[in-house]
């Protein structure tokens, strides 16, 4: 409460978590070859600083 009125609102959640449909993204995006080969010396050095 701020000067005796009232900021908020409290009130239950309605509806539960709804399912998740799996693969729905399925072709939205392509993850391209070579995605989880090494990174090149010069990119490890700069996480490394």
């Amino acid at each position: 409460m701020r000067s005796g009125r009232w900021l908020v609102r409290l009130t239950p959640v309605t509806g539960g978590p709804r399912q998740r449909k799996l693969g729905s993204a399925k072709g939205d995006f392509v993850i391209p070859d070579g995605f989880d080969n090494a990174l090149p010396d010069d990119v490890l050095g700069e996480f490394e600083r």
